[in-house]
């Protein structure tokens, strides 16, 4: 996910950015949303046949190898000598000349991913299926909703952040999600539930759509193939406690799922949006559409 954000954001023009990273993040809903329709083979190609069937996507790293061109950045740095001054060179001296940078990409990659897998660890099969006992069609009929929901959430506030800026087309996804959550676990109706899911699923995953360029443009140059993935990847370690977390919760509380569901997106949409804007609002006077010149 690093590398591929890195060659994206540094293989389109500025003024598509917006676009772009939309459309790249938007592959996640995109392949969740073939599994889930895949997964409707289950009867006929049992696991096993799952398994080489989604491994197979493998062999598109053979495209990418011959087919894919390198960024016109990359190529020029080489042509340049592809070199970095040696005492700025690699990752570490690039974490401790910029600390604060690190901690704040950290934790805001680490609210994102409770905002999102918050919203789908445990929500199909745990609460849509053992809780709110929909059958397997439906259950399947909403996850494909609510993925092409996702999808044009991605691409809408990537190119909302085009003109409006990374931060604030982020916090204004983030924001939006808040008065969703009664109406993404409260009902008990297969329609409600529907139009509560898809509505969330297209913020979360709307703020998500500006999540590669925003990386790219806050990432230091000399890493910009790292710092993305590598930020992205110790917030998502973070919040590889999120099953958990809820499980602990709806127990604790003892009332079902949907107010520990609650707490953690909502949770983490409020980190999110509150991160962003105090970036922002730090930035002010500066470059603070998230687009950068270089």
């Amino acid at each position: 996910w690093g590398v591929g954000t890195s060659l994206i954001m540094e293989s389109v023009p500025v003024s598509w950015r917006g676009m772009a990273s939309g459309i790249l993040q938007a592959g996640y809903p995109a392949g969740y949303l073939l599994a889930s329709l895949v997964f409707l083979l289950l009867p006929v190609l049992g696991w096993r046949g799952l398994f080489i069937l989604g491994g197979s996507a493998l062999f598109s790293a053979l495209y990418i190898w011959i087919r894919v061109p390198e960024s016109p950045e990359w190529l020029a740095r080489q042509r340049h000598g592809g070199a970095t001054p040696p005492a700025t060179a690699g990752l570490w001296p690039v974490i401790r000349g910029n600390v604060a940078l690190c901690v704040f990409a950290v934790t805001l990659m680490a609210a994102f991913n409770f905002m999102s897998h918050g919203s789908q660890d445990l929500y199909p099969k745990v609460f849509l299926g053992l809780e709110r006992r929909l059958s397997h069609p439906s259950i399947t009929l909403i996850v494909v909703l609510y993925n092409i929901a996702a999808i044009v959430g991605g691409l809408f506030f990537g190119m909302l952040s085009q003109r409006i800026g990374r931060q604030y087309s982020i916090a204004l996804a983030a924001l939006l999600t808040l008065p969703l959550l009664p109406l993404w676990t409260l009902p008990h109706s297969t329609v409600w539930l529907t139009v509560g899911a898809v509505c969330i699923q297209f913020c979360i995953q709307g703020a998500w759509g500006v999540v590669p360029a925003y990386l790219s443009e806050l990432s230091p140059p000399s890493v910009r193939a790292t710092f993305p993935g590598l930020a992205y990847q110790c917030g998502n370690l973070i919040a590889a406690s999120n099953a958990l977390l809820q499980a602990s919760v709806a127990s604790f509380l003892g009332t079902g799922l949907a107010p520990a569901l609650m707490l953690t997106v909502g949770g983490g949409a409020v980190v999110v949006l509150t991160l962003t804007l105090l970036n922002a609002r730090r930035n002010h006077g500066g470059e603070t559409s998230g687009v950068s010149q270089d």
